[in-house]
């Protein structure tokens, strides 16, 4: 029975006495804070009943009373009452159990598994029955916050938790087990699992197919024609599966219809049955090995091809992507302008755009793209029978060779005359952070004295919005040094001498060096002036001890 448990008026008492009207043995009050007085109230009557079950005084046992009052709004109800005649009655119209030793069908079995589910389910039905009614009177009434109190408070006997669904695995784990049990009960042993036969070239022979299963293959193309063609008339109606319009056509059949298809199914299986006579069982090992080399075989990867130079045929592009690459800069600089025009609104990625005005096009638009795509198709075809194909080795070895080297070809470095290495060129945000570094981290720390307790701001997070906020004016100055910088380095490079992989290393490794001594010997000088500036008072005071003036002692 649903009782509402949060709700401030309700009182809960347990009384023990002969006809139940004696002193009250506990209270509880939900107006004190007993969040839990109903579940409280239900162990305290229990312990009350047990008390009375486990006296070793007949009398008293026969003639007590346990009885569970609640009172709400003044009204007091009893909501459970136990005696010992009652308690006896109920237990006299229990059946008695059984002992003899005659095993029960699995029928009987069954039976007896689903009646305490049925009780339970009994149970849940009144109680959900009893909180309608309480819902009801307390509408009535008019009081809403009473209403949500008794919604929120059902007992979690009344309550049933949905389980999660099971993952199929672990369905099919239980199965398995339930059947060997049913088999071990029984006295019957499990099912033998089905074996698996290889020929003599050590692959697995092909199961026999169905006789419906044969009539699907025949009939695929035809039905994903008519389907095609039936969605193509009517887009707005509901597609169908050709699953299920198979299933449809096999129930229409008649007898000699399914006749040709049921021929072929019971050749396929004697086929099956001979090869298997020849053939020998597959282990769990080789099962394994044999399913996992089929799946490798059967993968769909592309074939990849190289040149007579060794490089890789490049695949053809889709239509879709002949329209990026046509289209690309276009829209990303028509998104720029838009983002400048309203800064606040919502960024837009160029590949969205694209994608929308692609589905945009029709199919006169979309013509001049897939005519292109349809060219490099031809290409690809045409270079691959004149090429050699690849093995997935040699693919993984040519694409690391073009990672390493870079997909517009290695990236040199060069030398001066005197052996150093040509600096690269800065862009123009870097001659802007190097022109006002020193400025931004004064303003900085500034800030931070003013509000030591403010978040610190990093002096290239400021740097880079200061750089974002600039106009084309503003940028101009840098993007001019920026150019002369990469002029300075185009000319050094030509006039030097590149530098190959090992001289690279060496050369880094010699800077790294010089570096790392750099580094030490400002550490040293650091740690001197430390101790230096330490030993200061007593340098002093040793120094004065020599330099102080003497005076004679007067006589």
């Amino acid at each position: 029975m649903g009782v509402k448990q949060n709700s401030p008026k309700v009182i809960y008492r347990v009384a023990t006495s002969p006809g139940g009207e004696g002193p009250e043995d506990v209270t509880f009050d939900t107006a004190k804070g007993d969040s839990d007085s109903y579940m409280d109230a239900q162990r305290a009557f229990s312990q009350a009943w047990f008390k009375v079950r486990t006296s070793d005084d007949q009398q008293v046992k026969e003639q007590s009373v346990v009885r569970l009052y609640q009172e709400e709004d003044g009204e007091a109800a009893v909501k459970e009452e136990k005696s010992w005649a009652t308690e006896q009655s109920k237990s006299a119209k229990k059946p008695k159990k059984s002992t003899g030793g005659k095993r029960k069908s699995a029928g009987e079995v069954k039976k007896a598994a689903a009646k305490p589910k049925a009780k339970a389910a009994s149970k849940a039905k009144e109680a959900a029955a009893d909180d309608d009614v309480m819902d009801t009177e307390v509408a009535a009434g008019g009081a809403e916050e009473e209403a949500e109190a008794a919604e929120d408070n059902v007992p979690k006997s009344a309550k049933k938790a949905k389980k999660a669904p099971k993952a199929p695995k672990e369905k099919k784990e239980k199965k398995e087990k339930a059947s060997k049990k049913r088999a071990a009960d029984d006295g019957a042993e499990p099912k033998a699992k089905k074996q698996k036969y290889k020929d003599a070239s050590g692959n697995l022979i092909k199961a026999p197919v169905s006789a419906y299963m044969h009539y699907c293959g025949e009939n695929r193309a035809r039905v994903r024609e008519e389907l095609a063609a039936e969605q193509a008339a009517n887009p707005e109606a509901e597609a169908v599966k050709e699953m299920c319009r198979f299933g449809e056509e096999w129930k229409a059949l008649d007898e000699e219809g399914k006749k040709k298809y049921e021929d072929l199914a019971a050749e396929d299986k004697t086929r099956y049955e001979e090869a298997c006579a020849a053939g020998t069982v597959a282990t769990e090992e080789e099962l394994a090995q044999i399913k996992a080399a089929e799946k490798k075989a059967n993968s769909k990867a592309k074939k990849q091809y190289k040149d007579s130079e060794g490089n890789l045929i490049k695949a053809p592009v889709s239509a879709y992507m002949h329209f990026n690459e046509e289209n690309r800069a276009r829209v990303q600089e028509a998104l720029a302008a838009e983002q400048a025009a309203n800064p606040e609104a919502e960024k837009v990625g160029h590949m969205s755009r694209l994608a929308e005005e692609w589905k945009a096009l029709d199919e006169e638009g979309k013509k001049k793209y897939e005519d292109l795509a349809a060219e490099d198709k031809t290409r690809y075809e045409e270079a691959c029978a004149a090429g050699t194909e690849l093995s997935a080795e040699e693919v993984e070895e040519i694409k690391a060779a073009e990672k390493k080297s870079g997909a517009k070809g290695p990236k040199l470095t060069y030398k001066d005359s005197e052996g150093n290495l040509i600096k690269a060129p800065c862009s123009a945000y870097m001659h802007y952070s190097s022109e006002n570094r020193t400025r931004v981290r004064e303003e900085l720390a500034a800030e931070q004295a003013a509000n030591p307790e403010a978040e610190k701001v990093k002096d290239m997070a400021r740097l880079a919005e200061e750089w974002k906020s600039l106009d084309e004016e503003g940028k101009k100055k840098y993007e001019d040094l920026a150019a002369e910088d990469k002029t300075r380095y185009e000319e050094a490079c030509a006039a030097g001498t590149a530098v190959s992989d090992e001289e690279l290393e060496a050369i880094k490794e010699e800077a790294a060096e010089k570096k790392r001594n750099a580094t030490k010997e400002a550490k040293k000088k650091a740690e001197d002036a430390a101790i230096w500036k330490k030993n200061e008072k007593t340098r002093n005071a040793f120094m004065g001890f020599f330099t102080k003036p003497t005076t004679k002692k007067a006589e």
